[in-house]
């Protein structure tokens, strides 16, 4: 889910609980919502027009792997930690509805949850990912810092400002 609480807050033993109870309650009812905002789009049937038909361009195995590295190895929808080879792509806006190739717009799912989601819309689809690329401002400095994307570096693992030209 979207919603992060520090670590810190959750002591190994769940009954020493010390952190900020508002805070926490806020992330539970934050993420509850989310859960019933999913299950509704899915339970309406409500799906993304089919606009676009025809072959696609492959995703390049280099973007591949720097968008599992940037979702952290996981499923963006169930949190289940993945190997590389169970990875399925997903578009966030689908491209039959003209969603892009962009890195922006994709994103690490499962199999099930990636058949489970097939085009219908989901409260999964707000989930804004940065840019990947293969380098950014601190790894590869140029000249200029004109017109930089924020994105996830494939060199130092963070994201951070970089030029179109090296976005994938």
């Amino acid at each position: 889910m979207s919603t992060a609480i520090d670590d810190e807050e959750f002591p190994s033993d769940p009954t020493e609980f010390h952190g900020d109870p508002v805070s926490a309650l806020a992330a539970v009812v934050q993420t509850l919502s989310e859960i019933e905002k999913n299950y509704a789009f899915r339970s309406t049937g409500e799906r993304w027009p089919r606009l676009r038909t025809g072959e696609r361009v492959r995703i390049t195995g280099i973007k591949r792997r720097l968008i599992f590295e940037r979702d952290g190895h996981s499923c963006r929808s169930c949190g289940l930690h993945l190997l590389y080879a169970e990875v399925e792509i997903d578009h966030i806006i689908p491209w039959s509805a003209y969603g892009s190739d962009w890195s922006c717009n994709l994103r690490v799912l499962c199999g099930p949850c990636n058949q489970d989601r097939s085009n219908f819309r989901s409260g999964l689809d707000d989930d804004q990912r940065p840019y990947v690329a293969t380098a950014c401002a601190g790894c590869a400095p140029y000249e200029t810092d004109e017109d930089m994307y924020p994105a996830y570096c494939g060199r130092c693992g963070v994201v951070g400002p970089t030029w179109p030209e090296l976005v994938l």
